[in-house]
């Protein structure tokens, strides 16, 4: 009745600002993702409200949308540096800069060149030209099989470490790759170069390792792995005694893998992070910093139930959900970023949220 005239017009603004403040305070404030996408299919603002994904899904499916749509609308996803590593003449990695090549923006991947290339939001920050130790970490999933076909692809995040150096504060992704090269080895090889390149260590599931520990042995690099996952700040997913793989994390797979739940749980949580509240109150939340719509796209349409029936592909998800396991295990073992020379000049640059 609030909402509508003696007259039987309806006062439109006052209906929407009543739900919105509905939607906020029963299923926003609670973290109920799942019942805010249902509300908002039974009470939609717009088509896509009423067309929304109802599963499973763990994620803020309306949230995520909206922010796609805003990437997408903007051209942010475009404003990235398009690339690859080189060796300068003294043997130094370099980024190369080619507007020509083409990431793998798109999920599900239908088209047949998938070969994708470096993806860079922010180069490594530096102080006397070098990377600081543990500012950066780099998480893996690996494509399993030789053959150049077939849609699942490999995915490389790198993510910087919170910390009181940066403008930022850190706690966000600033290099991806996502593709399938010809061969195997290329894939593993930009795994190392980004390592060296930001002076990170690398996360990867232990089970399915790609050929990443192999390629560290045989050239040397088994520095840059990070050791394996002792879990200890989860009792239920905690690595077991006797269990030694040396690097990595075990994933495991099943109907019942509590580190994939747990995992995914970790990676909601972060996304729906608060990062600011600005000097009208609006909250900038950490999803609001992923300008990778593939990534925004996979997370929109993941399906638990799938991954249990190991239907689908989610490649991106695969390594984010490592490197949710990876930040907790450096924040568990108190690993910290420590600099006092502040940031400066170009690379303070606000080019992104």
């Amino acid at each position: 009745v609030g909402s509508i005239t003696e007259n039987g017009e309806s006062l439109t603004a006052i209906a929407r600002e009543a739900e919105e403040e509905y939607q906020k305070i029963t299923y926003i404030d609670n973290g109920d993702s799942i019942g805010l996408t249902k509300r908002k299919m039974e009470h939609p603002f717009c088509p896509m409200d009423a067309f929304a994904i109802s599963s499973s899904n763990i994620f803020d499916v309306a949230s995520l949308k909206e922010h796609k749509q805003y990437v997408e609308r903007n051209g942010l996803h475009n404003l990235a540096n398009k690339g690859n590593l080189v060796r300068d003449v003294n043997g130094k990695l370099k980024f190369n800069l080619n507007s020509d090549l083409q990431p793998v923006w798109e999920y599900p991947i239908k088209k047949k060149d998938n070969t994708g290339c470096l993806v860079m939001w922010e180069s490594p920050y530096k102080s006397n030209d070098a990377v600081p130790a543990n500012m950066y970490i780099i998480d893996v999933d690996t494509y399993r099989h030789a053959e150049t076909t077939g849609s699942s692809v490999g995915a490389i995040y790198v993510y910087m470490q919170p910390n009181n150096i940066h403008f930022s504060g850190g706690d966000k992704l600033v290099a991806c790759y996502v593709g399938r090269p010809k061969e195997p080895e290329d894939f593993v090889k930009v795994i190392f170069e980004l390592a060296e390149f930001y002076n990170a260590k690398i996360g990867f599931e232990n089970d399915e390792p790609g050929g990443v520990v192999e390629y560290a042995k045989t050239h040397r690099l088994l520095h840059r792995l990070e050791e394996q996952f002792e879990l200890a700040f989860e009792e239920k997913v905690k690595t077991k005694e006797g269990m030694n793989r040396k690097f990595g994390m075990h994933m495991g797979s099943g109907k019942d893998n509590l580190r994939i739940e747990y995992g995914d749980g970790y990676l909601k949580t972060w996304l729906e992070s608060p990062r600011r509240i600005d000097e009208n109150g609006n909250v900038t939340y950490n999803y609001q910093t992923i300008y990778d719509i593939g990534l925004l796209e996979e997370l929109i349409r993941y399906n638990p139930d799938n991954v249990k029936k190991k239907k689908g592909n989610y490649d991106r998800i695969s390594a984010m959900r490592v490197l949710m396991y990876h930040r907790k295990e450096a924040v568990y073992k108190n690993i910290k970023v420590s600099l006092q020379q502040k940031q400066t000049g170009f690379f303070a640059t606000r080019l992104f949220k």
